[in-house]
């Protein structure tokens, strides 16, 4: 776990350090490892500094990392983001990280993140299932519809 050291002194006479860290949730490397098993890519923006950052993308296995990265910088990277296909934050992220993405998670529980892709994932193959169906359909119907027997008989083919 990466930590950040704070030197204390009392007048002005080194008295001791004090290690601070925000320890990551436990499903992280879990919700990671899933994550980069579907082929898609994790980026960690931080404003930590580079030790932290790269502790915390050795522990977890995220594939790409902007440390000590300033407002401006994540400004910029939200653009960078905005022109993915879909792009995701957990709502317990700052505000800029919120308005980037396509969804937002409200909760900070990271295995959403895998149910809503999986969702949309299930969601648009259905997408093109019906549309194919439809299409087959209305193929099969311009083909078939004028060698009907029920043509002339007052019945619909569509």
């Amino acid at each position: 776990m990466a930590q950040t050291g704070i030197l204390v002194s009392i007048d002005h006479e080194p008295a001791g350090v004090i290690a601070i860290s925000d320890p990551l949730k436990a499903s992280a490397e879990e919700v990671i490892s899933i994550l980069n098993s579907m082929n898609v890519r994790s980026v960690m923006v931080t404003g930590d500094n580079w030790g932290t950052a790269n502790s915390i993308v050795m522990q977890v296995g995220i594939e790409g990392i902007v440390a000590e990265a300033k407002p401006e910088q994540k400004a910029e990277k939200v653009k960078e983001f905005q022109a993915a296909e879909v792009g995701m934050a957990i709502g317990a992220g700052t505000d800029i990280a919120i308005e980037a993405p396509d969804i937002v998670l409200e909760k900070s529980n990271l295995k959403d993140v895998i149910t809503a892709i999986d969702l949309s994932w299930k969601t648009f193959s259905r997408i093109r299932l019906n549309y194919m169906w439809a299409l087959t359909s209305s193929v099969s119907q311009l083909l078939l519809g004028p060698s009907s027997p029920a043509q002339g008989s007052g019945i619909s083919t569509f």
